[in-house]
C-alpha cells in the first residue's frame, strides 16, 4: 500500500511532466487541456496543506470522514501556529473558494490513486465540500439606484464627442 504523500508526490511529477510537454507543443493551445505553471504552483500549495494534514496514512484510508475532517483543519491550522512564525501575506482564515478547490484537489488525487490501481476495489470517497455561506454583493436601495441613474444621464451628455456619447449611452 502506498501512502498518500508518494501517491501525491507521484502526481505532481506527473503534472509537472504534463507542463513540460504541453510547453513543447503550442500548436492550437486553446484547445489543449495543458497544466500551466499556474495550475502547477497551486498544486504545489495544495498538496503541502494535505500533506500536513494525512501525508502519512495510507492512501486507502482515506474516506469521507477523513476528507469532512479536513476543512475545521484547514480553518484552525494558522491559528495553531505563532504569529511571529507564519508566512508572510497569507490568510488565516482560508476563503470558501479556496477550501472548494483544495477539497476538488484531493479528490483529483484520489482518482488519480484509483486510476494507478493503489485504492485496490475501493471507489473513490464521494464527499463534497459545500461552503457554509456565500458572500454576495449587497444590494443597492432605491434612492441609491436612483442618484446613479441621474448621474448616468448628466454623464452620457457631458461629452461632446459623438463616438464617446453613442459608447456612454
Amino acid at each position: 500500500s502506498k501512502s498518500i504523500r508518494d501517491v501525491i508526490k507521484e502526481y505532481i511529477e506527473f503534472r509537472v511532466l504534463d507542463y513540460k510537454h504541453g510547453n513543447l507543443s503550442r500548436i492550437n493551445d486553446a484547445n489543449q487541456q495543458k497544466t500551466s505553471i499556474h495550475l502547477l504552483r497551486q498544486i504545489k500549495r495544495a498538496s503541502w496543506f494535505w500533506l500536513e494534514y494525512c501525508g502519512n496514512k495510507e492512501v486507502e484510508k482515506i474516506d469521507n470522514s477523513t476528507l469532512k475532517n479536513y476543512a475545521s483543519w484547514r480553518r484552525d491550522y494558522y491559528h495553531k501556529i505563532p504569529e511571529v512564525k507564519r508566512p508572510k501575506n497569507i490568510r488565516t482564515n482560508p476563503a470558501n473558494k479556496t477550501l472548494e478547490w483544495e477539497f476538488k484537489y484531493a479528490k483529483t488525487v484520489l482518482k488519480f490513486a484509483k486510476e494507478r490501481g493503489y485504492l485496490g476495489n475501493k471507489s473513490v470517497p464521494n464527499f463534497k465540500y459545500k461552503a457554509n455561506r456565500r458572500l454576495v454583493c449587497p444590494v443597492f436601495t432605491v434612492l441609491e439606484y436612483s442618484k446613479l441613474c441621474i448621474r448616468r444621464r448628466k454623464w452620457i451628455n457631458e461629452t461632446k464627442n459623438e463616438s464617446w456619447h453613442y459608447t456612454r449611452e
